[in-house]
């Protein structure tokens, strides 16, 4: 299916959401751009989570979302500077989630760089880009997925995805991590304000101000844009 907005893709999320159990696995694949992380907020969403927490874990390697009382119930993964068992080790991960997966639906961007630890069940959802705004949305499912396709796709078919991000949009905005102010779904900074706030944000890194997973590397401080 093919999402026209950011919105639109948020609320795909959303629908999927309504299919997942805790110990699920949710694998994205897709380019810098291509609406990761918008998904993400939408799986949120459909959760019971602010979507407001959602940003992409690109440094600490995983978030971890909770829903009113508490209750972590989506773990999210960005695998794009995860390039060994011990980097996965350090989050807490085995092959098909793991002790993450225990009471939570476990959600991997950049899935395709830890292939083969996803495990026999899990929805692999690639996102590409077909137009500025565009992007094809493609599910495959592996294992117990298979069963659920069905109702899944019919779910899908019923979303109006040439609605008004008006309608479509289950939250129309977000919040910096920096100033607090608002932000769009389909800002090209998402989910910073602007440039000023994300190099803010960065340099809170280099000044050793976050807690990471592991040690910061060279390539941590390298452009991934």
């Amino acid at each position: 299916m093919v999402s026209d907005t950011a919105a639109q893709t948020a609320r795909i999320g959303t629908v999927v959401a309504r299919h997942v159990v805790s110990g699920d696995v949710i694998a994205l694949v897709g380019p810098l751009g291509a609406g990761k992380t918008q998904f993400v907020a939408g799986m949120a969403d459909g959760l019971g989570i602010d979507v407001r927490q959602v940003s992409s874990p690109t440094f600490v390697l995983v978030h971890e979302y909770a829903a009113p009382g508490g209750k972590t119930v989506l773990m999210h993964i960005d695998a794009y500077r995860i390039t060994s068992a011990a980097d996965l080790e350090s989050i807490g991960w085995e092959p098909g989630g793991g002790e993450l997966a225990d009471d939570a639906v476990v959600v991997v961007e950049w899935a395709d760089r830890i292939a083969d630890e996803l495990g026999d069940d899990h929805l692999r959802i690639e996102l590409e880009h077909v137009s500025e705004q565009a992007r094809r949305v493609t599910l495959m499912a592996h294992g117990r997925w298979i069963d659920q396709m069905a109702k899944l796709c019919c779910d899908l078919e019923h979303l109006k995805c040439h609605d008004s991000p008006e309608a479509a949009a289950p939250q129309r905005t977000s919040r910096c991590p920096v100033c607090k102010g608002d932000v769009q779904p389909d800002d090209p900074f998402f989910p910073f304000c602007g440039e000023r706030c994300r190099t803010i944000d960065l340099g809170k890194w280099l000044k050793g101000n976050y807690a990471i997973s592991r040690p910061l590397e060279q390539r941590d401080l390298e452009e991934t844009e």
